[in-house]
């Protein structure tokens, strides 16, 4: 089929054929307005929406400007709304993109009633391409049209004498689609006539050419959808509206509406149509979502059959079970991928309004991921009445997803997570004193929106343990994994116990219970689908699985005062997955019981074999050295130091042979007096140290002393470093009252002889005081972190991870808030620069806890999305109720490049984290070396109410939708005489003085004047902290 447009006007209206690609923009859901058949694209800094044709009569269409001569008519051929983001595109119609209606060869009004529909549309070089659907003069049958013009919304359009696509046989032809192919550069054609068929799109001849590909046949046999009884009494099933992405693997992916249009049963379906040029290759293979009766239903929706089928019929399916549907699906063509769809409410007008979202493709599987640069995930009825959105405390948009399902059992929770290859999320499964069963893993997959857990065995088979009951006390005997860790190619997950036997209730009193013990590793796989517990190993199993050494047996000595000479091995906690040898280190915190320190211990996993199973032996031991205390709190009682190891993270640039990992430990004053109610309090200041492991030989040795970064600026008080990460480059990153940067890792003088004979050498002395810690001060010290989280229960405290795709490292805080502090960086050694993007207060404690809740490390999908769970305490012992939890997922793009925020009809609030100013700027190094790097727009926690811009100048992107006069008013304290606003926009600079006596204070500003479209604020002056300003639409 090949139509050519012969006019002359439109190859100068082409100019240059460039493609450029589209930056990323946040998703979101858009109200009650009437949208039916929506799509979106990006000009410029501007997103735009059509859909299809509507009477401005009709119940929750709204125009913005009534009194615009485009809406005399009474409807819009294809109305259109306009935002700074897809989610931020307004309650009502900005206009209407072809006024004066279609080509000449379709009818016009008042035959044209609701028949310009379904349209789409695309930049190509200089020119937007216009698709759409009307009905031919003189028939009822319907074409594909296409136009040409020098704007997105239009009004002048340059339309060809014919439709574009028009079936000789009186064929329909309907749901036109502009797809562009990355892999094959260039753009093609999908529409709806009979079969889905796809053809490539000339715009230098503005035809179709090529060759014709029927997709999808809506008599394909395994089809399996609605089936509809037509006039004839024949049946059929409905497909139509396709629209198209290639897939990161390089897939394409086919998504096609199904069912009928007027019912809440109308969904999406998903077919594979191969990896090479769009065109070449038969029908396309549809996909199984569900399939516990051999059929098939829609990815995204119901499927509703004629006849039922058992398990199948009218559930939402992969994700958003408040949705019982959605159809009309269109996919932006920008990275990241955005689609669009709209959902059928019924009613006599047929009421169908759009929601957005974006696409996930760079799994196996497509994910559409609700709106919010923050999304909170957990069961429905907890997100409470504080948490409800749109934004979160510091500005960013929210949403929450219920997840059916989605619970912990009584006497559990979760805290460290992990993700795998496809996706699917692991929390480690926790214990709390009520348990009598083991709990390894929470696992959830955001793709289908589902929640499972996973329990495990003891040694002789039982589910649980008998509790000991005490002097009429019950002490339980459940257990809980201490870390869950992605391993292998990342499709398999492994577990620690730090207690195979159970804690506290028989290790204290040094009994084994008569059911067996608890494993104290295991894995974790997918089996037919779905994640299973596919093997585990009790400390006696591993103390027996390498032949080859006894190293087995030295790593899982028996523990001091266990009858049967049962082994805790050490008590195995937090591990990590070193980058070369793959091999596991593994933290010990417990010990043997004989000795006051932990130790580390290297395992090697191998596997799946033919059956699906792995294996798993000790390949390395490190017992670490017991450290006499040169601080006892009662001199009376000297001894050695506790020493707990608790965290172990790997260097990514370390080389086989020499692969270096930071470990840090819990650390106990002495205590020898048996007393465990007189345990002293933990070592002040913590420490860190490095070490290297030879997966040749097995040696796991240090290579640094344990080390503090030296004292506080100030000169008084020593800093302790808890923790430290490596990023791509080899950098250390930890946290001291701060961000701290080892360019290079940690390099510092270290005697590996004296650390053998005397570890309690390695010491600090400053002001009349000696610790334990060797300083090692680091290169760069990041001062925004000191405010990035809470003040409380102890204190500031960002626990790190590095995503690995944007290298961005993430800061979360730990107990107070669950503030998220995101850093990128560029450069090398001492001549590195830094980015902080916006901070974030992700709303955890607006949610309904029932006992104290705390935050570990982050994970990070492929999308560049990051994940952490809102773990919960028990608010007391014997607590028998269900505790909740979240997860949480943040959009770390997002704070680098923040949407400017759309200004509505009536007051919007900006707050003062949403700068555009992400810089920083270093200080000259202080006598110890330390590079201080300081935010450009610096800010400090509002107790209540996110964070305030506490020093610097700050600028902000705002949208207007029309040109017009702004008020705008300020949320300040003022605690200078002098203190002014110095407000620049559009060139001119108002001042406000805003002294509030220390107060905070709403003070009235300047009305400004704005131009349509995204305008760039800019606040400067001393003597104030802003927590937000506020501006009345025009």
């Amino acid at each position: 089929m090949r139509h050519r447009i012969a006019w002359i006007t439109v190859t100068a209206l082409l100019g240059s054929m460039l493609v450029a690609p589209q930056q990323p923009a946040m998703a979101g859901p858009q109200g009650s307005l009437r949208a039916a058949d929506p799509t979106l694209v990006r000009d410029g800094d501007t997103w735009v929406s059509l859909s299809t044709n509507e009477s401005l009569a009709a119940p929750y269409a709204k125009a913005c400007d009534p009194a615009d001569p485009v809406w005399a008519k009474g409807f819009a051929y294809l109305p259109y709304r306009t935002g700074p983001t897809p989610d931020q595109l307004g309650d009502c119609y900005g206009g209407d993109v072809m006024p004066n209606g279609p080509g000449p060869w379709a009818g016009r009004p008042p035959q044209v009633g609701m028949w310009l529909w379904a349209p789409s549309m695309a930049k190509i070089g200089n020119a937007w391409w216009l698709f759409y659907v009307a009905r031919k003069a003189g028939s009822g049958q319907q074409c594909i049209g296409v136009a040409a013009g020098d704007r997105s919304t239009g009004p002048n359009w340059l339309h060809p004498a014919q439709p574009l696509i028009c079936p000789a046989n009186g064929w329909w032809a309907i749901d036109p689609e502009i797809f562009y192919d990355r892999q094959t550069q260039a753009w093609y054609l999908m529409w709806d006539s009979g079969p889905l068929n796809i053809q490539r799109f000339d715009p230098a001849t503005a035809s179709l050419v090529g060759p014709v590909r029927a997709l999808l046949h809506e008599n394909h046999p395994d089809l399996g959808f609605d089936e509809i009884r037509k006039p004839d009494g024949t049946i059929e099933q409905v497909i139509e509206n396709p629209t198209m992405v290639r897939a990161d693997s390089g897939e394409l992916w086919l998504f096609f509406s199904a069912n009928a249009w007027a019912s809440n049963n109308y969904a999406t379906g998903w077919a594979l149509c191969g990896r090479v040029t769009p065109t070449e290759g038969g029908g396309c293979a549809i996909v199984n979502s569900f399939d516990p009766a051999s059929r098939y239903r829609p990815w995204w929706g119901h499927s509703q059959r004629t006849a039922a089928v058992a398990g199948v019929n009218a559930k939402p399916v992969n994700g958003f079970p408040d949705l019982p549907g959605f159809g009309g699906m269109s996919l932006t063509n920008t990275q990241p991928v955005y689609a669009t769809a709209h959902m059928y409410w019924g009613g006599s007008s047929n009421l169908r309004t759009q929601l957005t979202f974006r696409l996930d493709t760079s799994g196996t599987l497509p994910a559409l991921y609700e709106p919010g640069v923050v999304t909170i995930h957990g069961r429905s009825g907890t997100f409470g009445s504080q948490l409800l959105g749109p934004i979160v405390p510091s500005g960013q948009s929210l949403a929450t997803r219920a997840v059916p399902a989605w619970a912990w059992p009584v006497g559990h929770n979760g805290i460290f997570n992990t993700v795998t290859a496809d996706g699917t999320l692991f929390v480690q499964g926790g214990n709390t004193d009520v348990a009598d069963d083991m709990l390894v893993a929470g696992v959830y997959d955001p793709k289908a929106n589902e929640w499972s857990t996973i329990k495990a065995k003891t040694s002789k088979g039982y589910d649980s343990v008998a509790p000991i009951v005490e002097d009429g006390k019950t002490l339980h005997g459940g257990a809980g994994a201490w870390d869950v860790q992605a391993i292998g190619d990342g499709n398999a997950v492994a577990f620690t116990n730090l207690f195979g036997v159970p804690w506290p209730s028989y290790l204290d009193r040094r009994r084994v219970p008569a059911e067996g013990v608890w494993p104290s590793f295991g894995i974790m796989a997918k089996v037919n689908g779905r994640w299973q517990l596919v093997n585990q190993w009790s400390a006696a199993q591993l103390r027996q699985s390498n032949p080859d050494s006894d190293v087995d047996e030295r790593a899982c000595a028996p523990y001091q005062g266990m009858p049967e000479a049962t082994s805790l091995c050490g008590g195995p906690n937090e591990m990590a997955l070193l980058p070369r040898s793959r091999d596991l280190i593994v933290a010990l915190y417990a010990g043997d019981g004989f000795r006051t320190s932990g130790g580390l211990m290297a395992l090697r996993v191998t596997g799946p074999n033919s059956t699906g199973q792995y294996s798993v032996r000790i390949v390395g031991y490190y017992a670490y050295p017991e450290v006499p205390d040169i601080n006892p709190p009662n001199p009376q009682r000297p001894g050695n130091l506790g020493i707990a190891i608790k965290t172990v993270e790997p260097d990514p640039t370390s080389p086989l042979g020499d692969e270096r990992f930071s470990v840090v430990a819990d650390i106990w004053h002495a205590d020898n007096d048996g007393n465990p109610s007189t345990v002293p309090p933990g070592l002040d200041p913590s420490v860190t140290q490095e070490f290297s492991y030879n997966a040749n030989t097995g040696e796991i040795k240090p290579t640094s002393a344990p080390f503090i970064a030296g004292l506080t600026p100030d000169g008084i008080q020593f800093r302790g470093i808890h923790g430290g990460i490596y990023d791509h480059q080899g950098n250390m990153w930890t946290y001291s009252d701060g961000i701290l940067v080892y360019a290079n890792g940690p390099s510092c003088p270290f005697d590996y002889n004296r650390w053998n004979t005397a570890p309690a050498s390695f010491t600090t002395t400053a002001n009349g005081r000696t610790v334990w810690g060797q300083t090692c001060a680091p290169d760069y010290e990041i001062s925004q972190g000191k405010d990035a989280g809470g003040g409380g229960f102890n204190g500031n405290f960002l626990q790190l991870a590095e995503d690995p795709v944007s290298r961005t490292i993430v800061g979360v805080d730990t107990w107070d808030t669950g503030n998220v502090m995101a850093i990128r960086h560029a450069g090398v050694g001492r001549n590195k620069t830094f980015t902080i993007g916006n901070l974030v207060d992700t709303g955890r404690n607006l949610l309904p806890r029932q006992g104290p809740p705390e935050q570990r490390p982050p994970v990070f999908d492929k999308s560049g999305r990051m994940w952490f769970t809102v773990h919960v305490w028990p608010p007391n012992n014997g607590y028998t109720q269900p505790l909740d939890h979240w997860m949480a997922s943040v959009d770390i793009a997002q704070l680098f490049a923040p949407p400017a925020v759309r200004l509505s009809a009536g007051q919007t609030k900006v707050q003062a984290e949403q700068t555009i100013s992400t810089g920083t700027r270093q200080s000259p190094p202080r006598p110890d070396g330390v590079i201080r790097v300081d935010s450009t727009a610096h800010m400090l926690r509002h107790p209540t109410d996110g964070f305030v811009l506490a020093a610097g100048t700050a600028d902000y992107h705002v949208w207007a939708p029309a040109d017009g006069d702004y008020p705008i008013a300020y949320q300040v304290r003022g605690t200078d005489p002098q203190a002014a606003i110095q407000l620049t926009v559009g060139g001119a600079t108002h001042t406000t003085a805003v002294n509030t006596n220390g107060d905070w204070r709403l003070v009235t500003g300047p009305t400004i004047r704005l131009s349509k479209g995204v305008n760039t604020l800019r606040l400067g002056g001393t003597g104030w902290q802003l927590n937000w300003f506020v501006m009345n639409g025009a």
